[in-house]
């Protein structure tokens, strides 16, 4: 079985929504602390936050939950550095790590069981498996270790989607229509207070 770290990516400013998105409330748990709790929950052996703005507030936050926090210190750069941040301490934690699940703080659709369906795939040979919404593939992904030095040359906002997209090896899907909503904006967290089914 090859081993995997989780990367939850954490850092950003929220701009948009004009306060701290990881921090907002759904369901008596902050966003962050709910993406957290199932990414320690999965079968990952070790886990992390990358965190940058806001970060003692969401170190706070996760207190109590098997995960480090880590930080970016140039989040204001975008998504690529904290995913470089994230992958070089995945390679320092586990010296056999076979690859990586990188989720993000504002998709509160994701369940623990969409992440252990994720990993099913890794394991059963995958190097790339992702999300599947309807025309396309993205995060939470599973990427193996021959993949780690493209991720670390990702700069601004380019995340894990962006390596995806341009794949020339073949993309395992696990779809999962839950992880499309995705909180940026206040019109998507009253969508989110609205909508979401009840899940895990």
């Amino acid at each position: 079985m090859r081993s995997v770290a989780g990367i939850l990516l954490a850092a950003g400013e929220s701009r948009r929504m004009g306060e701290p998105k990881q921090l907002l409330v759904h369901r008596g748990e902050s966003l962050v602390r709910r993406a957290a709790r199932h990414i320690t929950a999965c079968r990952c052996l070790r886990s992390a936050a990358v965190l940058g703005a806001y970060r003692e507030s969401i170190e706070a936050e996760l207190e109590g939950l098997e995960i480090e926090c880590l930080v970016n210190p140039n989040w204001r750069e975008g998504m690529g550095g904290s995913l470089g941040v994230g992958v070089a301490w995945a390679s320092q934690a586990l010296p056999t790590v076979g690859g990586v699940l990188v989720c993000l703080a504002d998709q509160p659709g994701v369940t623990r069981s969409h992440l252990d369906a994720l990993l099913d795939r890794f394991e059963d040979g995958a190097d790339l498996v992702a999300t599947g919404y309807s025309d396309r593939v993205g995060v939470p992904a599973v990427l193996a270790e021959s993949h780690f030095e493209a991720l670390l040359e990702l700069r601004g906002d380019q995340g894990a989607r962006a390596l995806l997209r341009g794949a020339t090896g073949t993309v395992e899907r696990v779809a999962f229509a839950g992880a499309e909503l995705d909180v940026d904006t206040p019109a998507d967290y009253r969508r989110l207070l609205d909508e979401l089914p009840d899940g895990d």
